[in-house]
């Protein structure tokens, strides 16, 4: 539905000349309200405030003295010129936020002022003494060629327009010889420009032309001037002027004609005669004007049918189907249970119906025009339930639900389970997606059916809540099953069942062995002139088994010299008589019988079998030593790398420290052979280092926060002692866990529009965000969110996404603030980078938080807005009113992990700077 009232018609004109003009009123604030006014001002900044384009720094400071940047300076300029901001063309200036964007494009539009770079306006940089004076000769289209400047300070780029504002008295500069040039222009300085210029006396120019109505258009003039009448016009087009009339402040004429204009043709309106108050006469002047006309105006909404938790907006355009720019729009809802409404009068833009739950509602719009026009219109508006679209992501078997994933994020990332072998009995575990956001718990499988497609194989049952599958004794193959749900959908999952494990061969630890002829002192010394070598039992799928007592093992050696050890009398051994899955053996060597022999360790699936199922081999190198040899080389059997992260991994053969005094250590003779086995007296690193020490004979990190703040790895090389020998070994450390290793700012300009519930903005939640639980997914059981919803309208963050972006040592980005899981079910702000609660992590970081270390430029406060000088992340932007704005310059030296040191442990490459305005 729309409102068209045939009786309603909204003229807007456009103009070929720009628009500025300037009217005064009496004043609600004056200078006399600022402390801070000097008498030579006082006129000036009265002016300025009367017009409604500034009400000073705070209520008792105007700033007089203050500098005053390009983008503040554009905004009171407009608003004292009354330009169409409106309507004014973009000017495509990337550093102009977009709340003030409108003023600076109208002035570009007029051409009063250009950016200082393509697409770069120089918003925060102060404005200087010679740039005010091109705007004013741009805008008061002042000229003064003949005027010889006394002041030496300005070049021939901006001679023309210094000259033209000497002409007229808006400046008689510094000193006598002095401009000021290129000096910061001051509050009080520009607010003498601006006054001056609005009340010179120059050669009569028209600076704007506009319609006001279907018969009447608005001539305006750089200056006052002397009375005029209809005789001193003419309009082109067939066109008679029979009336005008001069304004009040005589700068502006307005001129009637004896019949509409008509619609989108342009007109030319000619000035003869006119003269200034010194009795000047201008040449013949002409100005341009285009008459259009919008009716019919259209309030729409964009969609009646709405489903739960979805938005519409609605749209006010003119006939031409274009937006009537400035319109404001009071919405309310006839039952705010189904359907609820953006709060108060609220610009087109913002006004916005939300769909609670299902039912009808109507909803009224008053829409009120840029001229006070009011439309009023209600529409119907539909709510319907979300349809449900559930996505399975996979199952896993588990023992019991107790064990199973909490819910389907923390099932994406385990390892899945579908294979069982025959003979168990397992709990299925389903997970699914609804709408694409993460279930909370697993499938409950209550008052559905199952039915198995290879009863056989396997069977299926539901007991209460649980699926359960049997795998039968003796089968295996592919079993599929078919559930059927309450609400008649349908699901299968095929499970690998695999035969039961039964012993199917037998694996030694060394298929070749090096052994001296004797160790030096005398005796049998493992490692040396012995070797210990473990066998084990396995199963047809390679994982160690019980031996049982069904085979045997033996082993034996035909080779002379070599000596088996720790078997039994008949060379068996019997694996704890058959109820463990590994058992082992010793090879010994002779003294002087240099030989190279075998072992042969033979496994008999049958004990009374004669022939071996399989047969592992040993080859024994025996070599010549001297038991009075000369020690002179060391071998050390130790880790070659060191893993910060060890404890959190999987793997045992990580570790984070080395003990050189439980590590094999053997000396050796000049042929690189073993002669005994020793310990370290000495165990020294190589140089310094700020992560590794050696603490006796013990290499290990230091303890200073290394699992966290090491992003990358390098080698120590440690000298290691022992019966008079040293070595020197490279041992590598690590951090194989993902911490922030480097950071990167968005560097595109924050806008944040505070809601009417909120006063202030700490720097810690415009940095990393505020979070908004409404768009997260929560579990209740472990109360802390899992992700973000897939309706999240922005990615889980109430206002501005957060500035900050992290990754680790490979690059891979680490997720932060609405992104990690297991996020504080009352966390405000985006600030951590892991949950150690949900990673149930043996060894910590030292915090899971960031620092950071930045500063503020180009402050600028509108109305009651506040905020330090010198804020930390703690300290916030405060916004008591609506209409409230704070802008500055961010600048972030350095991003850091809380605890740590800020230029040692910066995640920035190089400091950043970012435009922000926070308005309320």
């Amino acid at each position: 539905m729309a409102y068209q009232p045939k009786s309603y018609r909204k003229f807007v004109a456009t103009t070929a000349t720009a628009a500025m003009v300037a009217s005064a009123v009496a004043p609600v604030v004056s200078a006399a309200s600022f402390t801070d006014v000097a008498p030579q001002y006082k006129d000036a900044i009265d002016f300025l405030v009367s017009t409604g384009a500034t009400k000073g720094k705070t209520e008792t400071k105007f700033g007089v003295y203050d500098e005053i940047t390009r983008l503040d300076a554009a905004v009171i300029l407009a608003r004292v010129l009354k330009l169409d901001v409106d309507n004014a063309k973009d000017a495509g200036f990337t550093d102009v936020p977009k709340d003030r964007a409108k003023y600076v494009n109208a002035l570009v539009e007029a051409g009063v002022l250009n950016g200082k770079a393509p697409g770069k306006f120089g918003a925060y940089d102060p404005l200087t003494r010679v740039e005010m004076a091109k705007i004013i000769a741009n805008r008061y289209k002042l000229k003064a060629d003949d005027v010889k400047l006394p002041f030496t300070d300005v070049n021939d780029t901006w001679a023309p327009y210094v000259k033209a504002l000497y002409k007229y008295e808006v400046t008689k500069g510094k000193t006598p010889t002095s401009f000021g040039a290129y000096q910061n222009i001051t509050r009080g300085d520009f607010a003498q420009f601006v006054y001056r210029a609005v009340n010179i006396n120059a050669v009569p120019e028209i600076v704007e032309v506009t319609a006001v109505n279907s018969t009447t258009v608005k001539v305006t003039f750089n200056t006052q001037i002397a009375d005029v009448d209809f005789t001193n016009f003419a309009i082109d087009n067939g066109l008679t002027v029979t009336k005008a009339t001069l304004s009040r402040d005589k700068k502006s004429v307005e001129v009637v004609v004896n019949k509409p204009f008509t619609r989108n043709q342009e007109y030319t309106i000619t000035a003869t005669g006119i003269k200034n108050l010194k009795g000047e006469t201008a040449k013949e002047l002409t100005g341009k004007f285009v008459w259009s006309v919008q009716d019919a105006v259209t309030v729409a909404l964009n969609n009646s049918s709405l489903k739960v938790g979805e938005e519409s907006g609605l749209t006010v355009k003119d006939q031409d189907g274009k937006d009537v720019v400035g319109a404001k729009v009071e919405l309310t809802s006839s039952n705010t249970n189904i359907v609820v409404v953006s709060s108060g009068e609220v610009s087109v833009s913002a006004a916005k119906v939300t769909a609670v739950k299902p039912g009808t509602a109507d909803v009224t719009a008053k829409v009120t025009l840029p001229d006070g026009v009011v439309l009023t219109n209600t529409f119907k508006v539909t709510v319907t339930e979300v349809p449900v679209q559930v996505q399975n992501q996979g199952f896993t078997l588990v023992d019991n639900l107790s064990n199973a994933p909490q819910n389907t994020v923390a099932f994406n990332k385990a390892e899945k389970v579908t294979s069982m072998f025959a003979g168990e009995t397992k709990t299925v575990a389903m997970y699914d997606t609804k709408n694409g956001d993460p279930e909370t718990k697993p499938v409950d499988f209550k008052d559905a059916t199952v039915r198995s497609l290879n009863p056989i194989i396997a069977t299926a049952a539901i007991n209460g809540s649980e699926l359960l599958v049997t795998a039968n004794a003796g089968q295996s193959g592919k079993a599929s099953f078919e559930v059927t749900f309450k609400d008649n959908t349908k699901r299968t999952f095929t499970v690998d069942v695999k035969k039961d494990p039964v012993l199917q061969d037998i694996k030694v630890d060394a298929t070749s062995v090096k052994l001296s002829d004797e160790a030096v002192g005398g005796g049998e010394v493992e490692g040396v002139n012995q070797k210990t070598i473990k066998v084990s039992a396995v199963d047809q799928y390679g994982k160690e088994i019980k031996f049982g007592t069904k085979g045997k093992v033996t082993v034996t050696t035909n080779t002379e010299g070599l000596v088996i050890k720790n078997v039994n009398s008949d060379n068996t051994i019997d694996f704890d008589s058959g109820n463990s899955a590994t058992d082992q053996f010793v090879v010994v060597a002779t003294k002087d019988k240099i030989v190279n022999g075998k072992v042969e360790v033979k496994y008999f699936k049958n004990a009374s079998d004669t022939t071996p199922t399989s047969t592992k081999t040993i080859t024994v190198n025996v070599v010549n030593v001297k038991a009075d040899a000369t020690p002179v080389g060391l071998d050390i059997v130790a880790p070659s790398e060191i893993d910060v992260n060890a404890p959190n991994t999987a793997s045992t053969a990580d570790v984070d420290f080395i003990n050189f005094e439980s590590v094999e250590i053997y000396t050796l003779d000049s042929n690189g052979n073993r002669l005994k086995k020793v310990t370290p007296t000495a165990t020294t690193l190589v140089g310094t280092n700020d992560y590794v020490e050696v603490n006796g004979n013990v290499l290990q990190f230091k303890g200073n926060d290394e699992l966290t703040l090491l992003t990358s790895s390098s080698t120590v090389n440690v000298d290691v002692t022992a019966d008079g020998i040293t070595k020197r070994i490279p041992v590598k450390y690590i951090n194989s866990a993902s911490v922030p290793a480097s950071a990167t700012v968005a560097t595109s300009p924050v806008t944040v529009k505070l809601n009417s519930s909120d006063n202030d903005l700490t720097f810690e939640e415009l940095i990393f965000g505020v979070i908004d639980p409404t768009q997260l997914v929560k579990d209740e059981d472990i109360n802390e969110f899992i992700a973000v919803s897939k309706a999240a309208k922005n990615d889980g963050y109430l206002y501005n996404k957060p500035l900050v972006t992290v990754k680790d040592a490979s690059g891979k980005v680490i997720p932060t603030g609405a992104n990690v899981y297991g996020l504080n079910h009352d966390a405000t702000n985006g600030n951590i980078w892991f949950d150690e609660e949900q990673a149930g992590l043996a060894k910590k970081f030292s915090d899971v938080h960031f620092d950071v270390d930045f500063s503020l430029a180009n402050v600028v406060k509108t109305g009651s807005g506040t905020v330090s000088s010198s804020p930390s992340l703690s300290d916030a932007i405060q916004l008591t009113n609506s209409g409230d704005a704070v802008s500055f310059t961010l600048v972030i030296k350095s991003i850091y992990v809380k605890g740590a040191d800020k230029d040692d442990n910066n995640l920035l490459a190089a400091p950043v700077s970012v435009n922000v305005t926070v308005t309320k």
